[in-house]
């Protein structure tokens, strides 16, 4: 097959049989009569000859029932659908299987997660804490199941910003967390917030300011659980601090420690 021979698909802006009531909800168990089920879509007698093996039709209403039970699940995955933790389905088909793969959605983006188990009901969506390596994983990185990273006590990020943001941050599995960024100041001293709450005060911190010819020093000089602040200091080229203060500049600041 050659790409040009590839079908574009076509756009479908209802279900089908939405906008109407003749339609029949399709059960799951066989209907005992000639109405359609999941299980084994039309019975045998909607096969039968009528006049000599007691046939009977099929139902109008069971093929709008079916068509839009299918169209259904392609709309929502034509519209971006994205599948995540549904109890509805859990209770349907008994508990997600071990290897299904969901994502797990926050509002700074989303990461796969896998079952680790058969006829998993739990749900990770209410309780992120069951993305632990027992009843659901990470699908999209190091597993908290590797048997290495177990063994070396490696730690695991499991929330991060989203890809090019400003600033960016991202927290481990033990509490630990990174965070940093961008920021043009307007005066000599500024004050950065920080993204991520810390537990305390007693964490590190990082800045520096680049210029053309003269470097910039850039002490914090105070530190609180949800900002910095930093004083900035042009520094002569013989390496001493002239005393002046600078009138802004483009800072790049990184921040780690325990998260609160």
């Amino acid at each position: 097959m050659k790409q040009i021979d590839i079908i574009a698909l076509k756009a479908m802006s209802i279900p089908i049989a939405e906008q109407t009531s003749l339609k029949n909800d399709i059960p799951t168990a066989p209907t005992g009569s000639n109405l359609a089920s999941q299980s084994e879509g039309f019975p045998s007698i909607t096969m039968e000859d009528a006049a000599t093996a007691g046939g009977q039709a099929p139902s109008g209403r069971d093929f709008n029932g079916l068509f839009n039970l299918l169209s259904n699940q392609l709309f929502f995955a034509q519209n971006g659908g994205v599948n995540t933790f549904n109890p509805a389905v859990a209770t349907a088909i008994g508990g997600y299987p071990e290897g299904a793969v969901l994502s797990y959605i926050t509002d700074s983006g989303m990461r796969l997660v896998k079952s680790i188990k058969d006829d998993n009901f739990d749900n990770f969506v209410s309780d992120p804490e069951l993305i632990d390596g027992e009843s659901w994983d990470w699908a999209d990185g190091t597993m908290l199941t590797d048997a290495s990273n177990a063994a070396d006590g490696v730690d695991v990020v499991v929330e991060y910003s989203a890809p090019g943001v400003n600033p960016w941050w991202r927290k481990y599995k033990s509490g630990w967390v990174e965070q940093g960024g961008l920021v043009n100041t307007s005066g000599s001293s500024s004050n950065i917030s920080l993204p991520v709450p810390m537990v305390n005060s007693s964490y590190s911190a990082a800045v520096f300011a680049p210029t053309s010819s003269l470097g910039v020093f850039t002490p914090v000089v105070a530190a609180a659980t949800t900002s910095i602040t930093v004083r900035l200091y042009i520094l002569t080229s013989g390496g001493t601090m002239d005393g002046g203060a600078v009138g802004g500049a483009s800072l790049r600041w990184s921040v780690w420690g325990w998260v609160a």
